[in-house]
């Protein structure tokens, strides 16, 4: 009888112990995919507090240690147009010539890392960092990286103008500057919370921020698209 019972606490003392494991690896995993998650601010924050954006079509990756490197040709340079000269290598000659460049992100997806289809076209948001003392181009999912397809009207007029003229203008509540006595002087008048998040995202797709006199708007190019992703 004590060998049976013996035997049945080592068994309930592995058992635990397994499910000891299990729940510490799950709680780890937990924790992995919680990794990355921020809160997206309108696209209008996303350019103004971006070194570089960029239409680009992805050509190849690769990876070096815990860096995921992408490829990318230049099509279109909404911002930091000498940072890309200045990192971009030229291929091709004549009408074919075009502009190449590497952009790094995190290899882990856990850490914010971005994956990009190859061959598709984006819109690249991301920042000048410094790796082995040399500048590089970094990317991370918070901005978040579009397909250009998917990229609104209004979105691609403010890329091209608006966004670069309106970065005066204090659309969040939060300071997404480093650091964050950067936003000390913007101009209010965006940044009260919409009492709904469907505005809140309609915003994004469809509006944008200007200063008119001495405060900041909501401006709608278009409001009927405006009034129907409401109702989606």
């Amino acid at each position: 009888m004590g060998l049976t019972n013996k035997s049945v606490m080592q068994g309930m003392t592995h058992t635990m112990a397994n499910v000891l494991s299990y729940i510490t690896l799950l709680l780890c995993a937990i924790a992995i995919n919680e990794a990355c998650k921020c809160r997206v601010p309108h696209p209008q924050t996303q350019f103004c507090n971006a070194d570089f954006a960029i239409r680009a079509k992805v050509l190849r990756e690769s990876l070096d240690g815990d860096q995921r490197i992408y490829t990318l040709r230049v099509l279109r340079t909404f911002k930091g147009d000498s940072t890309i000269g200045r990192l971009a290598r030229t291929q091709g000659k004549g009408k074919k010539t075009k502009r190449v460049i590497d952009v790094t992100t995190n290899s882990d997806t856990a850490a914010c890392g971005v994956r990009l289809d190859i061959s598709k076209v984006y819109l690249i948001l991301g920042d000048v960092g410094t790796r082995t003392d040399r500048q590089v181009l970094t990317m991370h999912n918070c901005p978040l990286q579009s397909l250009w397809r998917d990229i609104t009207v209004q979105r691609r007029r403010g890329l091209k103008s608006v966004y670069g003229r309106n970065c005066q203008c204090k659309i969040e509540k939060i300071c997404y500057k480093s650091p964050p006595s950067l936003c000390d002087n913007m101009i209010g008048g965006c940044d009260k919370p919409a009492a709904d998040s469907r505005v809140t995202y309609c915003r994004g797709k469809h509006s944008y921020c200007a200063k008119t006199g001495d405060k900041c708007r909501w401006i709608l190019p278009r409001r009927a698209d405006f009034q129907k992703c409401l109702q989606e």
